[in-house]
């Protein structure tokens, strides 16, 4: 038989028989047991999928295979226990309003919970879970709305196993007897402790085992009991107070002793200003800041393992073997074994184009030994250099000395990995080809159009230029280099590091096919090459004047600077989707604007100034790059405040 709806049991017994099929009988509905209602049956007879409803007081709980997601609803109970409660249960809701005695679940009753258990009422009664006999209860979830949980009101020491999260609003869970040996064992990763009601009260104690991790929010850990951070232990910390030793203030506040392990992890999570707090030890095994709002140590400290800067900033002095912080300084050190002596790393954007990258790094500290260092920069960060294309590694330059090592410059963010012997403490360090050359200029477009007059209008804009002499238009008719000839005086460059546009008008052509080049002269004497580009040339019949073709790309941005609303003009010379990423001057991607799919024509998007997540940008430099198929152009717009 399979119940799909709601099958209720008033009065009398439902026996599941033991027949040829395994389970005779399976609820994926709703099962309700009132006044005097009954089930028979067992593990290989009845499947519960569903919900059990057991509102009657006294009685047997229904023996069954309780099966993932399945929940057991006491709902009825006054004064006396159901009977089978030794069952391993996957979800268990105790809410008896009309509960009046202190119900005892000795020994084996109501001990393993493989999913949620959550207490929601006890009436002016009380969920005793033993008064003579230690136990273990294995709960994967516990959740209290209400009621009155007794871990203990005799001489036995209740242990509760728990694999995931405890959430508490309301109610109270104590302890009432004479044991010393109440605890809660967080047992499992990712655990998540978040009270914001409800009291706890007397001698209860937390243990965070080894493998395991408690993240503690809202309200701390109370009570008389102790708390302890075993070895291999993690603990995640969001109170501006960290841990403390003994004060009545922090993350765990239990009156009993608290003991924090060397070799435990140390994560402070937050949005206010934290300090660690002298719970934690002087030497941790790992600890990560992740608070833009900043994280003050207390005292220093020692990491056997890795120091992580997630977000924000930290105040006092460490000492890692390992250090890793991709998104505030963009740099990951490996441990090896050897600590670094006063570490310090900051990370600034100079306009270092094209000799370096637009990214430096300040890094003090010493060891003994090698230490791998990885840097990450993004492709905003090197202009959009064609490292692949163009055949160049990357190397590190520690001031003037240059380090080799492993990389991929294929993608953004790109990396580098090389390896530093001692200190890493000697010079600024920046990011260049390993030949020591200059990098490129970064054309951001160049394109050819005709005006009304039957003229080629040449235009360029170029993203950075540095030790630039000028620009060369070279043409010729078929799409050969060799066969091509200057048609203008030099262009001189402005040689700004922002980058600059320019135009040049041929007026000697004939109607045909044309090709152009765009030649850069460099200080030095060398040169680069830009295009073909081709535009045809058509004799107008009747005085008609040529259609002007339109160029994907970025036209204007207005205001610029702006505050706090701007508007960028574009163009889609082929119909096509555009995207708008938004990037600030360190490079990070903060916001992406995409568009419908659209024809050839002008069109413009608007930013309001704000992030991904509606946070309203910080003023200063934004550059906008919009991409349409494989088209793309970019601009810079200032945010003013």
């Amino acid at each position: 038989m399979v119940v799909g709806a709601t099958l209720r049991v008033n009065s009398g017994t439902l026996t599941a028989f033991n027949g040829p099929l395994t389970p005779d009988v399976e609820v994926f509905g709703t099962l309700t047991l009132a006044s005097t209602g009954a089930v028979t049956g067992s593990a290989t007879t009845l499947w519960i999928h569903g919900n059990c409803d057991y509102e009657r007081n006294g009685g047997n709980i229904p023996l069954a295979s309780w099966r993932p997601y399945s929940t057991l609803n006491l709902l009825g109970l006054t004064n006396t226990l159901p009977g089978n409660r030794n069952q391993t249960l996957f979800n268990m809701t105790w809410n008896c309003p009309s509960q009046t005695a202190q119900l005892n679940t000795l020994s084996a009753n109501f001990r393993a919970f493989t999913g949620l258990l959550k207490v929601v009422s006890t009436g002016t009664g009380a969920w005793v879970w033993s008064n003579v006999t230690n136990s273990t209860k294995n709960i994967y979830a516990y959740e209290q709305t209400g009621g009155t949980v007794d871990m203990n009101s005799g001489t036995a020491s209740i242990t509760a196993d728990l694999h995931n999260s405890f959430v508490m609003s309301g109610g109270t869970l104590t302890e009432t007897g004479t044991a010393t040996g109440c605890a809660w064992v967080f047992q499992g990763a990712g655990i998540v402790f978040n009270k914001t009601g409800g009291t706890i009260s007397n001698q209860i104690s937390y243990t965070v085992n080894n493998a395991a991790s408690l993240e503690i929010l809202n309200q701390p850990l109370t009570g008389t009991g102790s708390f302890t951070l075993s070895y291999g232990g993690s603990l995640y910390i969001h109170d501006p107070n960290g841990i403390t030793q003994s004060a009545n203030a922090g993350a765990v506040r239990v009156t009993g002793t608290r003991t924090y392990n060397s070799g435990a992890s140390y994560f402070y999570v937050g949005s206010v200003p934290q300090t660690t707090g002298d719970g934690m030890p002087a030497t941790v095994y790992d600890l990560t800041v992740d608070n833009p709002a900043g994280v003050l140590l207390s005292n220093p400290a020692n990491v056997n393992n890795i120091f992580s800067l997630l977000s924000g900033f930290y105040t006092g002095t460490i000492s890692p073997d390992g250090y890793y912080s991709p998104n505030v300084q963009c740099i990951r050190i490996e441990p090896s074994g050897e600590q670094i002596t006063g570490l310090a790393a900051s990370v600034s954007y100079p306009t270092l184009f094209p000799q370096r990258i637009n990214k430096s790094w300040n890094l003090s500290g010493t060891y003994n030994g090698y230490k791998s260092i990885t840097f990450y920069w993004s492709d905003v960060e090197d202009v959009n250099t064609d490292w692949v294309g163009q055949g160049w590694v990357p190397a590190a330059y520690q001031g003037i000395q240059e380090h080799m090592g492993f990389y991929d410059v294929s993608v953004s963010p790109r990396w580098l990995t090389v390896y530093v012997e001692d200190s890493i403490s000697k010079a600024i360090w920046t990011i260049g080809r390993e030949d020591n050359e200059t990098l490129p200029v970064v054309l951001s477009s160049f394109t050819a159009t005709l005006n009304p007059q039957n003229n080629v209008i040449l235009r360029w804009v170029t993203q950075s230029e540095t030790s630039l002499s000028g620009f060369f238009i070279m043409r010729s008719a078929s799409s050969a280099l060799s066969e091509a000839s200057a048609v203008s005086t030099m262009i001189g460059a402005t040689n700004s590091p922002a980058g600059a546009s320019y135009s040049f008008e041929d007026r000697e052509t004939e109607p045909g096919l044309w090709y152009y080049w765009l030649q850069s002269i460099e200080l030095n004497g060398t040169n680069e090459y830009y295009g073909p580009i081709s535009q045809t040339i058509h004799t107008p019949d009747n005085n008609e004047i040529p259609e002007i073709p339109v160029l994907t790309g970025i036209q204007r941005i207005f205001p610029n600077p702006f505050n706090p609303l701007t508007t960028v003009l574009y163009s889609l010379g082929k119909p096509s989707t555009a995207q708008f990423s938004i990037f600030n001057a360190r490079g990070q991607l903060i916001r992406k604007i995409d568009t419908e799919f659209r024809g050839v024509g002008n069109y413009s998007v608007s930013w309001d100034g704000k992030d991904m997540s509606g946070k309203t940008c910080p003023t200063g430099i934004y550059l906008i790059r919009m991409q349409a198929g494989t088209a793309i152009s970019t601009a810079k717009a200032v945010l003013q405040k």
